[in-house]
């Protein structure tokens, strides 16, 4: 099954809704991005979609709040694709 990805925004804040299903079961994480901050990175195995959103705008930094791979995922390829700073 496709992956679902759901984009947002409210009051300056955009926000990308990703994730997949697995013989039933769903998951998602929601990347936002608040000019050129970054919160959360996604999954990585939703890297294409993540990439494709966060390339519209300049990307400085990036915070992770924690280390679940669907929140981290994507760190080290954000700070070497993107030359961000990840926190």
């Amino acid at each position: 099954m496709p992956s679902p990805s759901h984009r947002f925004g409210h009051e300056g804040v955009e926000g990308l809704r990703t994730g997949r299903y697995n013989l039933g079961i769903g998951s998602s994480c929601i990347v936002y991005r608040l000019g050129a901050t970054v919160i959360d990175t996604g999954p990585p195995n939703q890297w294409p979609v993540v990439r494709r959103f966060l390339r519209e705008r300049n990307v400085e930094q990036v915070l992770v709040t924690h280390h679940h791979e669907d929140h981290s995922g994507n760190g080290a390829r954000l700070q070497r694709e993107l030359d961000a700073s990840v926190f």
